[in-house]
């Protein structure tokens, strides 16, 4: 009988085992397409892609929910969810999320302007006071754009829950421009049909200004999750990136960079 009750609780300890490895990822996102976005009720996007693969390589399968950037932060911030993405390095932040060496994506951050507007936004920002900005509800654009928020540069400063809710403000006249990430800002022209109305500032050759950059993350809860997860994670995303997968990634997603 002994032999059968050690039997049976080494059988229920390795079932444990294995139901906690097979558990999938919590992972949670904001909309910010073509890296993020949901179709009849589906996730998918360039990044949702390598979140995916990096985490298979590992051997976890993976469910991720699209929710406002604010909401996803509390989520992994409490540890409702496991990991976010794709979250920019803050000191903050690092109090409660685990960051890979390596990181996910470069965020390059644009500002969005009507053609034409009676107020239009410099590439140098030097005319920032002039500027009534939209931007994005708990969203870290970069250290220079930061800090001119945080010294109230800009003539106002409005926080929405996503880029959508800028644009329809735009085009209503309640603010001058807003900030988003380079490619979510090609998508709502072109998914839209407004470009003649909207365009992105521009520098002096005429190119898209960059306005500020920031490497960003698929950041773990320190809540739920350890650091071993994001250490493997950071050796995971280098392999992808080493042997093309990453780049094949970008590639179906037609994301090329501005100069």
């Amino acid at each position: 009988m002994r032999i059968i009750a050690i039997a049976l609780l080494m059988t229920l300890l390795f079932a444990a085992g294995g139901a906690t490895q097979d558990k999938a990822v919590q992972v949670v996102s904001l909309e910010a397409p073509p890296l993020v976005y949901t179709m009849n009720g589906e996730v998918y996007g360039a990044l949702v892609d390598v979140v995916r693969e990096g985490l298979a390589r590992m051997g976890h399968s993976t469910q991720i929910t699209i929710m406002p950037w604010s909401r996803a932060m509390a989520s992994v911030r409490y540890g409702d969810a496991d990991a976010v993405f794709y979250a920019i390095w803050t000191e903050e932040r690092s109090e409660y999320l685990h960051y890979p060496d390596e990181p996910l994506w470069e965020e390059r951050t644009v500002a969005v302007q009507l053609v034409n507007g009676s107020v239009s936004l410099d590439a140098d920002l030097t005319n920032a006071d002039n500027v009534r900005l939209g931007v994005g509800r708990g969203y870290y654009y970069g250290p220079h754009l930061e800090k001119l928020l945080k010294n109230k540069a800009f003539a106002s400063v409005e926080a929405v829950v996503n880029a959508e809710n800028n644009l329809n403000k735009l085009l209503a006249g309640r603010i001058d421009a807003f900030l988003t990430d380079y490619f979510n800002a090609l998508k709502l022209l072109r998914d839209h049909a407004v470009g003649m109305r909207l365009e992105i500032v521009s520098d002096m050759d005429g190119k898209p200004a960059i306005l500020d950059s920031s490497q960003s993350f698929l950041a773990f809860s320190r809540e739920v999750m350890t650091g071993d997860m994001a250490r493997r994670f950071s050796l995971t995303l280098k392999e992808m990136k080493r042997d093309g997968t990453y780049e094949r990634i970008m590639a179906r997603y037609m994301l090329d960079l501005p100069e």
